[in-house]
């Protein structure tokens, strides 16, 4: 095409269809009944485009350096490529669904800037309404995204997705991860994300993790900001059974779970290794009672390993003000918590971590300072550590000092207690 095409019915068999700077705005697309039929199908837009109908089957879809390309309609395709540039290659969702499906050629594909919205203000990036990127099976490499103001989960991951720069902003999901919802089922797909250097804020969720859950697959996450997401349990992350994860330097300001795990939910079969991070759940009076009940930061029933990590003004409304853990194995390592609460009515325990019966807890080199247990005014025991009968507890090197007022202790063990190295309890620094 060398001039602006509109046509009411297009039908492409095979071949390219290339569009040279123009504009090509179509209603209604086929090829053989239904457009890339064959697999040698694809279409090049370097001008602007418009999708004004369903696009099933689709083998190929380039869009050019500067192009916006704008959904109407649902789009399916094995392979879409967004050619990154300072002329901002953009995709409008408008409400719809954009599945990316690659199980067929094992392609990978690449997107560049997405816009969930049904208006768009490109001036200060941010987007308005439904709209969400479906990848099955696929591996998807994703930069500079943003999604605000949603309706649905922004991305259904089925396959593999790679983020950097992503930035995510007042979402509500329904169920299940507002921002990124990550499934293997029972067909075999290779369920993996990873994002770094990226933003979720205000997102949530009705049940389980209220800006990512995954399940059965592998989640990594470097250099990201989690801040006043909520849901019911997991505030920020839920990682359900057959999930290994790996959070690093990762920041969780204000999120809060209604029930368990005010940022971070491990479920029983999964595994997650948290290193270099902050908690912080607690940022104003306002958010006085939002904080969760069991586990103001962490609630964990799984494999959990916590290094060189920071806990400070994290509340929960019951039991483990900054980490809870109901089961399993956790290990704490060269971290430090500091004014960490459990509050209330009746008993509060474990201001920084409370030990459930069966669990096990290993902590080297760490420091507990200034945490606290507050039952309606008055203290309880374990200001710093709660071990309740039944749980293991493994203390090597570390620090409790100046936690706990009226009277509370910085450690109760009602356990098996293994004590080595140098510990120092209980004196006021």
């Amino acid at each position: 095409l060398v001039g602006n095409l509109t046509v009411t019915s297009l039908a492409l068999s095979c071949g390219t269809l290339s569009v040279g700077g123009n504009t090509l705005a179509l209603s209604t697309l086929s090829g053989s009944g239904t457009l890339g039929t064959s697999s040698s199908s694809s279409l090049v837009f370097n001008g602007t485009i418009s999708l004004s109908s369903s696009i099933t089957s689709l083998n190929s879809l380039t869009i050019s350096n500067g192009v916006a390309l704008t959904l109407n309609a649902n789009l399916e395709l094995s392979t879409l490529i967004m050619n990154d540039s300072t002329t901002a290659t953009t995709l409008f969702l408008n409400g719809n669904k954009l599945t990316v499906d690659v199980s067929a050629s094992g392609n990978s594909s690449s997107l560049s800037t997405i816009y969930s919205g049904k208006t768009a203000d490109n001036s200060n990036n941010t987007a308005y309404g439904d709209g969400s990127l479906i990848i099955n099976n696929s591996n998807v490499n994703i930069s500079n995204l943003a999604f605000s103001f949603c309706d649905t989960s922004n991305i259904f991951v089925y396959g593999s997705i790679v983020g950097t720069g992503l930035s995510f902003n007042t979402n509500d999901s329904g169920s299940y991860g507002a921002n990124i919802y990550a499934y293997n089922s029972s067909s075999g797909h290779n369920v993996s994300v990873s994002i770094s250097n990226s933003n979720f804020s205000n997102a949530g969720a009705d049940n389980s993790g209220g800006a990512i859950y995954i399940k059965n697959g592998t989640l990594t996450i470097s250099g990201t900001t989690f801040y006043n997401d909520g849901a019911e349990k997991g505030g920020a992350i839920f990682l359900d059974s057959g999930t290994t994860a790996s959070i690093s330097i990762c920041t969780f300001t204000g999120n809060s779970a209604s029930s368990n795990g005010g940022a971070i939910y491990v479920s029983s079969g999964a595994t997650a290794s948290i290193y270099g991070c902050t908690f912080q759940n607690f940022v104003s009076d306002s958010q006085a009672y939002t904080y969760s009940e069991y586990g103001g930061a962490i609630y964990t029933n799984g494999a959990t390993t916590i290094n060189s990590c920071t806990f400070y003004l994290n509340i929960a409304g019951e039991d483990g003000g900054a980490l809870y853990i109901a089961g399993g194995s956790t290990t704490v390592l060269s971290s430090t918590f500091y004014e960490n609460s459990s509050t209330w009515v009746q008993i509060g325990s474990g201001g920084a971590i409370y030990v459930a019966n069966g669990a096990t807890l290993t902590v080297n080199a760490s420091t507990f300072a200034e945490n606290n247990t507050i039952d309606n005014g008055s203290s309880s025991s374990g200001a710093a550590i709660y071990a309740a009968s039944g749980s293991t507890l493994i203390l090597e090197n570390s620090i409790l000092a100046e936690n706990g007022t009226g009277g509370a202790t910085d450690l109760y063990v009602g356990s098996s207690t293994h004590s080595s190295g140098y510990n120092i309890i209980g004196f006021d620094l």
